[in-house]
């Protein structure tokens, strides 16, 4: 049971650098003891930062803007919030 857990964890990993580019999931033979046959085995290759690209048009997060951002969104949605339930109730109100 910890054996299994184990590789599951290592095709985890390899799944993760597998999407960022950094290595590719190839497969091989190995040569079988029993009358010369061949047994297809999954291996990786390792592509390294080559396959790694950021997008140039990505900026990095200001986090200190971002942060100094969240009591005027809260804010804003607050109100928002309060003007939907006011139109729901006015809505109510009317006769059809």
């Amino acid at each position: 049971m910890f054996f299994k857990s184990q590789t599951r964890r290592l095709y985890d990993i390899a799944n993760v650098l597998k999407s960022l580019g950094i290595i590719e999931k190839v497969k091989y033979f190995q040569a079988k003891a029993e009358k010369n046959q061949k047994e297809k085995k999954n291996a990786f290759k390792w592509i390294g930062s080559e396959g790694f690209q950021l997008d140039q048009e990505d900026e990095p997060i200001n986090l200190q803007k971002s942060i100094q951002e969240i009591p005027k969104t809260t804010e804003q949605n607050i109100d928002n919030l309060e003007r939907d339930d006011i139109n729901v109730q006015t809505r109510q109100k009317m006769p059809e």
